[in-house]
């Protein structure tokens, strides 16, 4: 919301977002039961001339812009190599933990996601199953 207020196109509204999240951060319980349950965020952003994608894990992040077709977000990490912007510390932090190499190419949800849990799978064909329908309605919704 503070994105819509405070810009008036898709990437200063991405640039509001980011900076938000480098100067406050995020978390907190993601719902009012005292189960500890928290997630990181993404966002489709988008005006009438531009949209992108903003996906967060803690306080990284890494942002594609659509150059075209159609986009969704589904509970996991979509961003793989097309990386438009990122956390200037993002690439140096998955290194010191061992994510990745240095050599091979920068996968962000490779590199960043839960992928071996049962969570993550229902999120994969919830994701897979939203982009066929975006792609069967593309140019008519």
């Amino acid at each position: 919301r503070l994105g819509l207020e405070r810009a008036d196109t898709a990437e200063k509204a991405l640039t509001v977002i980011v900076d938000l999240l480098e100067k406050y951060g995020q978390g907190g319980n993601c719902m009012e039961s005292h189960m500890a349950f928290t997630y990181h965020n993404s966002f489709l952003i988008a005006d009438r001339k531009e949209a992108w994608v903003l996906e967060t894990s803690g306080k990284h992040w890494a942002a594609e812009k659509v150059e075209g077709g159609v986009r969704n977000i589904s509970n996991q990490l979509s961003i793989t190599t097309k990386i438009d912007r990122e956390h200037p510390e993002m690439k140096e932090y998955a290194k010191s933990k061992g994510w990745w190499d240095g050599e091979k190419e920068f996968d962000f949800a490779a590199m960043y996601s839960y992928v071996n849990t049962a969570r993550m799978t229902t999120s994969r064909s919830r994701y897979c199953e939203g982009y066929k329908l975006l792609n069967k309605h593309k140019g008519i919704i």
